[in-house]
C-alpha cells in the first residue's frame, strides 16, 4: 500500500503546478526569438505595423509558462531580437568617424540596456500569473 501511495505522489510530483504548462527550452527560445524579430518587423524598414497587435502573445504566453526568474531570461532573448535589429541604424556610426568595434559595441550594449526593461516585464508578468492562477 504504501509502495503505490509513494509512486502516486512521485507522479504528482512530476506534473506541472496548476497553470503552468510544460513547454521545451528549445519552444521557448523559438516563441522568445520569434516573437521579438515579429516586433522588430512591425517598425522601419518593413513597416508591417499589424504585426505588433500579435508579437507580444508569444511573450505573454511564455512568462505564463514559465517561472519569474525563467521568464527574466526569455524576456532578455526578446527583447535582445527586438532591439538589436531596431537600433540597427547605430550601426551605421562607424560611417560618422567612430570606430567600428565602438559604434557596434554601443549599438549591442544599448539594445541589451533597453532588453532588460522587456525582461523585467516578462518577470514581472510571470510573478501576476503566478498570484492570480494561485488565487
Amino acid at each position: 500500500m504504501s509502495g503505490e501511495l509513494n509512486s502516486v505522489t512521485e507522479q504528482d510530483e512530476a506534473l506541472p503546478e496548476p497553470g503552468r504548462r510544460a513547454g521545451g527550452r528549445f519552444a521557448r527560445f523559438a516563441a522568445s526569438i520569434l516573437g521579438g524579430l515579429l516586433l522588430a518587423s512591425a517598425f522601419p524598414p518593413l513597416e508591417w505595423h499589424a504585426a505588433a497587435w500579435i508579437a507580444l502573445v508569444p511573450l505573454i504566453l511564455v512568462a505564463r509558462s514559465s517561472t519569474p526568474g525563467a521568464a527574466f531570461r526569455w524576456g532578455m532573448v526578446y527583447g535582445l531580437a527586438f532591439w538589436i535589429p531596431a537600433l540597427a541604424w547605430l550601426s551605421a556610426l562607424s560611417d560618422k568617424g567612430i570606430p567600428f568595434l565602438v559604434a557596434n559595441l554601443l549599438w549591442l550594449c544599448l539594445a541589451a540596456y533597453c532588453a532588460l526593461y522587456v525582461a523585467a516585464f516578462a518577470m514581472t508578468a510571470s510573478g501576476l500569473f503566478a498570484v492570480l492562477d494561485d488565487g
